[in-house]
Formats: C-alpha cells, structure tokens, sequence
C-alpha cells in the first residue's frame, strides 16, 4: 500500500516484470464537518456538499479506479454492516438544497466559503483540489489548507476546522459508532470530532455495548448507520484499496482487507 496510485497504470501494464494485484479494504475514507459550524450546521448544506462531489471521477482519477464506493464507515464483511442507498453525483439538487438553506449566489456566484483542510500528502491534496473544483460549479468556494501532519492532526482533535479528510484505518468492529457518533466522545475523549448530538442514536449506541444479542445488536447499529447516513455527519468517499506488486519470483501471497502481512508466511520465491 506505499505504491503512489500515479504509478499503478504503470506497473499494471509491465505484466511480464510485475504482477500488481487489489482488493477492496476496510480503511473508509471520507470527509469530516464540523456540525457547530454555522453553515454546516444545516443537514441541507452538508447534504448539498455530498451531492456535489463526484466520487466515480475522482477514484477513475486519481486512484486508477480501485476503491469501492462506501455510504458508511464498516465494510461489507463486517457482520454489523447495513446496505444504505448509493447517495449519486447531483449537481442540480445540490444547488436547490443550498437555495432552501438560504445560501443564493452573490454577483459572483459565491453562496458560501469554507476552509478544507488536509495533510502534505500529494494524493491527499490533489484530492482535495478536485472536490474543491466540484464544489465551485455550486457556487461553494473551498479554500484548501495543507499542513503537515502533527499540525493537521492537532487542528482536527481540536475542533478547529470546517471540512477535512481523513480515513477510518481497518475498521472491523461495529462498537467504532459508539467512538464517532456518541455525544460523550467529543474530544478529547472520543473521536466525535464534528460534534455531533443526537440522544436517539446516544441511545441505540447505549443498547448496542450492552446487548448480548448479535441479531438484535445488528438491529440497533443498522438504525444507527441510517441515521448517520441521513444526518450527513460524514461524507463518505470509498474503501480504500489493498494493492499489492510482487515480482515474477514471488508466489503464494494473498491479501487480506486490514493490510495484515500474515501471508508473507505462505509467500514462496521461485529460484
């Protein structure tokens, strides 16, 4: 997973030199907000702002196609995970919402500004710049901050943002809403960074840690990953892709979704 996506049409067409073999993860990537902020504070802005954002051009662009579109944090193979509607690229919809939020352009086409910020990572700031661009033709200006990341990392924890992006790293047990959702886990104690406040979802996250029920638990995050998907508390981008590049020598490797390394034991080199 160090390859720089930029050189994967590159290898993948050495095939004879390289073997370059994917699969989808359990790393989600997606787009924080800040819920205190006083645009964002509206559903209608934050769901203007997920509309807008085409993620099928941006994964054919900048990562050679390989993520796997995601509507919430937990993967496919995870027993707690829910089938939630695909949320499409919607331009038009994306400019009412924002005209019933009271956001109307200016002379210059501007309904709103906000600070994106993202770490120095070239993938990462490149993505930023694109669905910066995507946000334009709404009228939404995003000025893009790069930091390094302990000033990055530090400025998320603290609150002190707008939009950023960030992933979710392996992500395999449900109890992780309970981590991002729950109004006792805004920083420093959890990880609620966009403040979010909900007693109904406080409560279902309250039943889940406690029910011994795997059926009724899956019950009670299903509500939950709905009424995140529906309240925008994240824009959800995709799962990351696992890619691995092995050389003519190499066989036996598999991959696994959390990155695990463990196969390197079945890993045979031919002499």
């Amino acid at each position: 997973n160090d390859l720089p996506p930029r050189l994967l049409p590159y290898l993948a067409a050495h095939k004879k030199r390289v073997t370059l073999k994917s699969a989808p993860s359990t790393t989600f990537s997606y787009l924080g907000l800040n819920l205190q902020d006083k645009a964002l504070s509206d559903v209608r802005v934050r769901r203007a702002l997920a509309l807008a954002i085409d993620r099928v051009a941006l994964k054919k662009a900048l990562f050679d196609n390989m993520p796997v579109l995601a509507e919430t944090i937990l993967s496919p193979q995870s027993w707690a995970w829910t089938k939630l509607p695909d949320r499409p690229f919607d331009p038009k919809k994306a400019e009412r919402l924002l005209d019933a939020a009271g956001l109307r352009p200016n002379k210059d086409g501007v309904r709103l500004v906000v600070d994106y910020s993202t770490s120095t990572d070239p993938t990462r700031l490149n993505m930023a710049i694109a669905i910066a661009s995507m946000w334009r033709k709404i009228g939404v200006v995003a000025h893009v901050r790069s930091m390094e990341w302990g000033g990055f990392y530090a400025r998320i924890k603290a609150g002190d943002f707008q939009v950023f992006s960030l992933s979710w790293v392996g992500i395999v047990d449900p109890d992780i809403y309970r981590w991002v959702l729950s109004s006792t886990m805004w920083p420093p104690k959890g990880a609620n960074r966009g403040r979010y406040r909900n007693p109904e979802v406080d409560r279902w996250l309250d039943e889940a840690a406690v029910d011994e029920n795997r059926q009724q638990r899956a019950a009670l995050y299903a509500k939950v990953e709905k009424k995140m998907w529906q309240d925008v508390v994240y824009i959800p981008l995709w799962y990351d892709p696992v890619v691995v590049a092995f050389g003519p020598r190499v066989s036996g490797f598999t991959i696994h979704a959390d990155g695990d390394l463990c196969s390197l034991a079945d890993v045979h080199l031919k002499n």
